[in-house]
């Protein structure tokens, strides 16, 4: 029983240490800066030099009269054209979400 308990405890801490690891490499590979306001949301990086952001992506949302969202419109950064590129759209209506495909990239 003893046996049991320690191993299990050994094994929780290895695998909180990895968890923690893994948490702290992703953070410090991009930095995710959001701009919002009641209409639309944009995601952006922080670039390396820390004093520039890249757009990645932009959500634009549309409610009902009753303020209940309806529909959620994403775009997807294109850099060498820079403008963004709708990628999907999804909708709640009577029936439930419908998902909608905008795009064939990625």
């Amino acid at each position: 029983m003893k046996k049991t308990f320690t191993k299990k405890t050994l094994a929780a801490g290895i695998a909180a240490a990895l968890m923690t690891l893994t948490a702290t490499h992703a953070n410090a590979k991009e930095t995710f800066i959001y701009g919002q306001n009641h209409q639309s949301l944009t995601v952006s990086t922080l670039n390396e030099d820390g004093k520039t952001l890249t757009p990645k992506w932009k959500y634009e949302y549309r409610y009902d009269t009753l303020g209940t969202l309806t529909e959620k419109k994403a775009y997807r950064w294109d850099a060498d054209r820079r403008t963004w590129n709708p990628a999907y759209l999804l909708t709640w209506g009577a029936e439930g979400p419908a998902l909608q495909k905008l795009s064939t990239n990625k």
